[in-house]
């Protein structure tokens, strides 16, 4: 059991790294880690979870939902782990963001900007290229500026006004040529359910009824060829 732990802890670990250093993440990792969490859900230790959340932000994993990071918010906010509750109130800020959600994204980043000015903690503002940074022009805008003189704030596809990111595209070239849940599953070494969540996201996205549609939307939008 000790054995197993520490096995997942040292992927935790890879993973964030990889993410840290954009030298790539093991999809095997993403799996195992996808599993840890699905077993344990409310259990799961917070180096666990931060993992996942930051996989969902980069568009890697879908285990982690916007409501799953509301519900671990209130319990940070509950313990007191004020540097957790700013970290994962800016992973709600970009998922919220990317789902076009930007009241919601705005009134987190003002929470994580309280605590900056409270209790001194603006690290994590610094730590990940997050697309929602952009926001803080309207909210914190010396802050902002801090972060953009690093080049943390939006991804260049997102300040193109690209809809879609890079992996729904990829799905979405796929779902055009007829290949099926499974077989994107297959060819792009993701699970059955992440790619379920991001055809989920690519829908609601293209304001698409079906995968039909989405692909016809997505051309005459030129997010496809």
């Amino acid at each position: 059991m000790r054995g197993s732990a520490a096995e997942l802890l040292v992927c935790i670990f890879r993973v964030i790294r990889g993410l840290h250093q954009d030298s790539g993440v093991q999809q095997s990792d993403i799996e195992r880690l996808e599993v840890a969490y699905l077993r344990e859900k409310s259990a799961a230790n917070w180096i666990l979870f931060e993992a996942l959340a930051l996989l969902k932000v980069k568009d890697l994993s879908g285990a982690v939902t916007a409501g799953d990071l509301v519900d671990y918010l209130d319990r940070l906010r509950y313990t007191g782990m004020i540097p957790l509750v700013q970290l994962f109130l800016l992973f709600l800020a970009e998922v919220n963001c990317q789902e076009n959600n930007h009241a919601d994204a705005v009134s987190c980043l003002k929470e994580a900007v309280t605590i900056s000015k409270e209790y001194g903690i603006s690290v994590h503002f610094h730590t990940y290229r997050l697309t929602c940074l952009d926001l803080l022009k309207n909210v914190d805008a010396q802050l902002y500026h801090s972060i953009a003189a690093k080049g943390l704030t939006g991804e260049p596809a997102k300040q193109r006004g690209a809809l879609l990111s890079a992996k729904e595209k990829e799905i979405l070239e796929l779902v055009a040529l007829g290949k099926s849940n499974a077989d994107i599953s297959r060819m792009l070494f993701l699970s059955v359910g992440t790619v379920k969540w991001h055809m989920n996201h690519i829908l609601a996205k293209l304001e698409a009824r079906n995968r039909v549609e989405a692909v016809q939307k997505g051309k005459a939008l030129g997010e496809i060829g």
